[in-house]
This record gives structure tokens, sequence and C-alpha cells, in this order.
């Protein structure tokens, strides 16, 4: 059927085009059309479709929402009645739509709740349209994680600095940028007096070529890793910095270690979901705030994004809600 299809767009295709057409054509057969690219969709869809034939699934949940894979299957449970629901797996500050929460018009949505982790979570999907019914949770990566107060004391022995990975679909960052802010933030905590710094950087393609000889040819002393626990990490560090817009910053916070959060230049996050005063724009603001060695206060950014207060066990209302979404009628 596959074959076919694409039999019958190739044969339109064959008919004489401007050059400009003719190379998208050219590139959509090649690349998606050649590639078997479509084959292994249909392929996905054919597994999506034999795992909920098989099983008895009342309801399918995921953080993945932008996985092919998975959203492929939650549009074909939503043919067999299936409940779906979504969360985040990382904060989404910018306002971008996804046509899986009812965005785009030309296409259905095919998530019915959204599990959130809080006041911005739910303002962000206000923001973008989404037609969801919205059930708070808390922030699932939190759950296993106790709260730890803030220690008085205030160390400047181990710094830590977490890879300014923007998200790719802010095409206002410039990727680059990262490498920037690596060094200033090197440079600040080297000049204030902490003997250790390590740059952690986010799991994924590794750049540790690129930073290592960056770190060479401005003369920084420092580990970069980009293996083992996260949290093994966080509790070694006395300070750390690293992007508003990373997960990473609320697992941090949450165990009492200062973090100093950075939204630089140009982007496309929206600010109303950010706490203004402990945001960190520009270098000289990295350098002031590192030399104090600041310890901004983390107890309403916890609460706004991951109802860190007032869900003290996001684990357990998760289960419940499944429960009760699993057992309603048609669902169950």
């Amino acid at each position: 059927e596959i074959d076919r299809m694409i039999g019958t767009i190739k044969n339109a295709w064959a008919v004489p085009v401007e050059e400009r057409v003719s190379y998208i054509r050219r590139y959509v057969v090649r690349e998606i059309f050649d590639s078997g690219r479509l084959h292994a969709l249909a392929e996905n869809c054919r597994r999506a479709s034999r795992l909920l034939a098989n099983n008895d699934i009342a309801f399918i949940f995921t953080d993945g929402l932008q996985n092919r894979t998975i959203n492929t299957t939650m549009e074909i449970a939503k043919s067999s009645d299936i409940a779906t629901g979504v969360s985040w797996h990382g904060p989404y500050i910018q306002d971008y739509k996804l046509d899986i929460l009812g965005c785009d018009p030309r296409y259905g949505r095919i998530v019915d709740y959204c599990l959130t982790w809080g006041d911005v979570h739910e303002d962000w999907l206000r923001s973008i349209g989404s037609g969801a019914e919205t059930i708070r949770i808390g922030n699932l990566i939190l759950s296993g994680q106790a709260p730890s107060e803030m220690a008085a004391e205030r160390k400047t022995q181990n710094a830590l600095i977490l890879q300014y990975a923007a998200p790719h679909a802010d095409i206002f960052w410039p990727q680059a940028g990262q490498y920037g802010f690596f060094v200033a933030a090197a440079r600040a905590y080297r000049d204030a007096g902490f003997q250790n710094i390590r740059l952690k950087l986010h799991p994924g393609p590794s750049k540790i070529e690129y930073y290592e000889r960056i770190a060479a040819l401005f003369d920084i002393e420092c580990e970069i890793v980009i293996e083992g626990p996260f949290m093994k990490h966080v509790e070694w560090a006395d300070s750390v910095t690293g992007p508003v817009h990373s997960g990473a910053m609320l697992e941090v916070m949450r165990a009492g270690k200062p973090y100093l959060p950075a939204l630089y230049g140009p982007h496309g996050i929206n600010r109303s979901y950010l706490d203004e005063e402990i945001l960190i724009e520009d270098d000289d603001a990295l350098r002031q705030a590192i030399a104090r060695n600041a310890r901004p206060d983390a107890g309403p950014t916890l609460e706004r994004f991951a109802s860190a207060r007032s869900i003290p066990d996001p684990a357990a209302t998760a289960w419940a809600v499944f429960e009760k979404v699993a057992g309603q009628p048609g669902h169950a």
C-alpha cells in the first residue's frame, strides 16, 4: 500500500515544474519516499495496533509529548476508546503549541488529560490553547527526592555548572551561546575562590570534545562529565548554575542546594512563568551572583513549577488519577 501511494505521487510529479518546486520534490523523494521512512512509520502503526489489540489497556500515559512512536500509539488508541494522558518530561516555558493537545485545528486532539505539575504548567496549557482536561499531580521526578533545607554555611569548595542546553524549538537562541555561558561561569567561580569546578553535560550526543577544546583555549581547569547519577553531582556541589528552563533546576532546588538560574537572550521563553527576582540574564549578573555566593529563595519556584509544598507525594497522587481514569465507563 505504501509503495502504491508513493508511485501515485511520483507519477503526478512527472510533469515539468519550476526549479524551486523541483528541488523540493527531489528532496522529498530522496529523504522520505526512497529512504524507507514511510515504511518504518507504517510498521510503527502495525506494532502499536498489535500492542493495543493483545492487551487489556484502559489508559495510556506518557511524558513524551513529541515522541513519534508514542504519539502514534495514542492516536490509534483513541479509535478504541482508550483514555490518554500526558505530563511534562521537563518544563515547556515557551508558548510552543503541540498538535496532540488540540492546538492545531487541522489535527484532532489525541490527549484526553494533562496531568500537570503546577501553576506554570497550567498557565502554559492555557496560553497554547490546549483543549485537554487538566488534573494536577505535581512533579513525578521529585517523588523519590525528600526535600532538604539549604545548609547554613556558605561553602566555596565545589561548583557545578549545568550545560546551557536550550530547547531546539527556541529559534531565537543561538546554540553556540552555551559555550560562552560555560566560560563566563567557570571564570566567575574560579575568581570567587571555588576550588573544584565541574561541568555536567546534558545526556545525548556528546559535546565533551567541544568543551575540552574550549577549556584548553581559555585556560579553564574544569572537570567535564556527561555520565553518572545526576544527584551524585548535586550532592557534591556547594553552588550550582544552569539554565532556568531545565528540569534539573527543580531537582537541585529540592535538594537544598543554591541554584543560580540563567536566562540569556535572545530567547523565545515566556517570562511570565518565571520568578524575575532570581533570574540571571548576562555575564555581569552571573559574576556578581557567584561572587557573593548567592542563595536564591527556591520556595516560590518549586511551588509554582512543581507544587512541591501542596502535593508532597506526586507518585501516589498520579496513581490515584490512573485508577480513577481507567475505571471510568468505557475505559474499564
